[in-house]
């Protein structure tokens, strides 16, 4: 989650799940990416004695997402929901070379998530 996202704005973007924020979903701003989302989430699973979680990121990120949040929760059900970008649903990514730049970028970044997990196979 972007540092600057508060709980009423994701709150209101889904309307039918707004009382759960009182209740039932935690926000965290600690983590300064990826690596750290997926290490801070393993704390605060193991914390609160979760087996399951539903991974909600955007479509181009779930990959890398999901494969940070494997290697720090090999254990866990993990369940992608993914968030599809309206930018990225109406147009062709290889004709836009903003969105073109956006996914080679994180493919990159998946890539070296990779490797630094068979180098760091404990993920600390």
């Amino acid at each position: 989650m972007h540092r600057d996202t508060r709980a009423r704005e994701i709150a209101s973007l889904t309307p039918l799940y707004s009382k759960l924020f009182n209740c039932c979903i935690d926000l965290d701003r600690s983590a300064l990416n990826t690596f750290g989302n997926a290490i801070e989430t393993k704390r605060w699973a193991v914390e609160h004695n979760f087996n399951s979680l539903i991974i909600v990121t955007s479509n181009w990120h779930m990959p890398r997402a999901m494969a940070e949040m494997r290697h720090q929760l090999p254990q866990a059900t993990l369940i992608p929901y993914p968030v599809i970008s309206e930018k990225v649903r109406s147009e062709s990514w290889w004709t836009n070379g903003e969105t073109l730049r956006l996914l080679f970028a994180e493919y990159l970044k998946f890539i070296f998530a990779h490797v630094r997990m068979r180098i760091d196979p404990d993920g600390t």
